[in-house]
């Protein structure tokens, strides 16, 4: 059996609201090879992703996490 190998990290982003609705957004990134770089990578992510929704009013929570190739593979995302 061959093993693929990723070329891409998949995030999941949720955007909790104060009337408590939450969004959900995906990003895709190339893949760090070490995990320092994805440790930088994630904080990037984050860090645009604030500087993206700053100015939008009644959001309270940020969560990025990063997703498994069978969660990207069940949300039908490449």
């Amino acid at each position: 059996m061959a093993v693929t190998q990723l070329k891409h990290s998949h995030y999941h982003i949720f955007i909790t609201n104060e009337d408590s609705t939450v969004s959900e957004l995906f990003r895709k990134e190339g893949r760090c090879t070490t995990q320092a770089g994805r440790d930088r990578q994630l904080n990037r992510v984050t860090n645009e992703t604030v500087e993206a929704i700053r100015d939008i009013r009644g959001w309270k929570r940020l969560t990025v996490q990063t997703m498994t190739p069978v969660e990207v593979s069940q949300q039908g995302l490449r």
